[in-house]
């Protein structure tokens, strides 16, 4: 009877040990996910952060876009002008006038 306990007992005992491995293996498994699961968190933060910020950018390139729209049509209102054509010649005269008196500066 003996004989006959001693392999079950050994069965028994490789089997203990099998579940220890497991055991230990699902133990390091669920740290391995717990620790992913905190860079997916951290991810997931990083990623609301930035999405904040390309709103916020966004935003600022819309009032960007509106202003440089508001100057380039002032510009063209001044330059269209009927005062702005007529003075072209005097504006011209002048700019040369600048140009000799700086050659002649040097």
């Amino acid at each position: 009877m003996k004989n006959e306990l001693s392999p079950l007992a050994e069965e028994l005992a490789n089997m203990k040990n099998s579940l220890a491995v497991r055991s230990m293996q699902l133990k390091e498994s669920q740290e391995k996910c717990l620790q992913l699961q905190n860079c997916v968190d951290e991810l997931k933060a990083r990623a609301a952060a930035l999405s904040a910020d390309l709103g916020k950018a966004q935003g600022l390139l819309c009032e960007a876009r509106a202003e440089a729209e508001n100057w380039h049509g002032q510009y063209d209102v001044i330059s269209n002008s009927t005062c702005w054509k007529l003075t072209k010649p005097i504006r011209c005269v002048l700019d040369c006038a600048k140009a000799w008196f700086r050659k002649a500066g040097r």
